[in-house]
């Protein structure tokens, strides 16, 4: 498992701008994990590892130029497929909306970009966001870790190996 999965977004900035990680580390790092976990999870509708790193080579070559940083430098999000990112599909968990696309992001997505957010994909949702649990007819039931077998046993360990969940 990376380091990065167990960093705050404070110390992941922290990091990139004090040159210790760049962005295109971070984002790969993220990019394993997802390819690990994706078969097992099922999280995400649309991962784009492809933009992912294309964006973190960018976001290198300003840290690298010194360029002005916004606040979530080379940052790697998620975002739910029922918000707007032009160009990736946008079900919202809904057969209703399997082929939507939009053209152009939704205001939340362009402020977050605009601050140097980098999207490594989008991921699933229940239908219209209508249950407290992801599982739809479109993509199917995302298993958390609490739903997987041993689960309980795989927390204790950790707790007693001095990792903390909780931060």
């Amino acid at each position: 498992m990376s380091f990065f999965s167990y960093c705050t977004l404070a110390e992941i900035t922290h990091e990139i701008r004090s040159k210790n990680v760049s962005p295109v580390e971070i984002v790969d790092s993220h990019l394993k994990r997802i390819e690990a976990l994706q078969p097992k999870r099922n999280a995400f509708v649309h991962p784009d590892p492809e933009g992912a790193r294309e964006q973190a080579r960018a976001a290198e070559s300003l840290v690298v130029h010194g360029a002005q940083l916004g606040p979530l430098h080379g940052v790697p999000l998620t975002i739910k497929s029922c918000i707007d990112v032009a160009g990736w599909p946008c079900p919202a968990g809904s057969l209703l909306r399997k082929d939507y696309v939009p053209q152009q992001n939704a205001p939340l997505v362009s402020r977050w970009k605009a601050a140097g957010a980098i999207f490594l994909g989008n991921t699933n949702t229940p239908e219209f966001l209508m249950a407290y649990e992801t599982d739809n007819l479109l993509t199917g039931k995302t298993r958390t870790p609490g739903t997987w077998p041993g689960y309980m046993d795989s927390i204790a360990r950790l707790i007693c190996g001095g990792f903390s969940l909780a931060r």
